[in-house]
């Protein structure tokens, strides 16, 4: 388990380019080359899923897609998280919505920064 999954970091990740940087860490793994390879699909299966469902979100709803890409909801106030998971247009942006404003939730319980 990597630094960044233990529960109650210090502070909170300096990126929001997670997928990227497991990929790197998979890379960087010494373990069984076949672990390796499988976290490594794994992580690509996930940001193609991601890349795809981004697309298709952009093509149904571009003015939530707009809303979502200007808010960024990794750094927005939780209104503006609360807002977007309002105006969702489908299960999947919600939950990535849902998901995003857990993390921030558990991320306020650890550092003790605020999250409103």
């Amino acid at each position: 388990m990597s630094d960044r999954t233990t529960a109650c970091a210090t502070s909170a990740p300096e990126t929001t380019h997670w997928m990227e940087d497991e990929l790197n860490n998979t890379r960087n793994t010494q373990g069984n080359p076949q672990e390796t390879g499988a976290a490594q699909s794994g992580v690509k299966a996930v940001a193609g899923t991601w890349a795809d469902e981004i697309q298709r979100i952009k093509v149904i709803a571009p003015e939530w897609h707009e809303d979502f890409e200007e808010s960024d909801p990794f750094i927005a106030p939780r209104p503006v998280v609360q807002r977007l998971m309002d105006t969702a247009p489908d299960a999947w942006a919600r939950g990535l919505i849902m998901g995003i404003d857990m993390f921030r939730v558990q991320i306020a319980a650890c550092t003790g920064r605020v999250y409103e």
